[in-house]
């Protein structure tokens, strides 16, 4: 017997921009870092695998309130998109034995 069939509610207008979780190497002009969409927001920070760049105020030993800014819009941006990416596994993949399947060889 077929796998039960969940169907998923599609929106009638799709997003511009669909979410995602990026990460890029550096460049000529630019350094590594990561960025999160979650189809209305962006976040994009300066990172590579040792974490997070941070601009670095030397009169007062601390990080930039600019640097802050950026690193906490990145975290909210990506903690949504991982909450949007776990409630699609919600919903069991497409395999042969889904509604949709192929007809045998003749």
């Amino acid at each position: 017997t077929p796998a039960p069939f969940h169907p998923i509610k599609i929106p009638r207008k799709m997003p511009a921009q669909p979410p995602f979780i990026a990460r890029h190497g550096p460049g000529a002009n630019y350094s590594d870092g990561r960025i999160a969409c979650d189809g209305k927001r962006w976040g994009e920070v300066p990172a590579n695998q040792d974490g997070f760049a941070v601009d670095w105020d030397f009169k007062k030993r601390k990080p930039t309130a600019q640097s802050l800014k950026r690193i906490r819009r990145y975290l909210l941006v990506y903690d949504r998109v991982k909450q949007m990416f776990k409630r699609l596994r919600l919903y069991p993949p497409t395999t042969d034995a889904s509604p949709v399947q192929a007809h045998p060889a003749p």
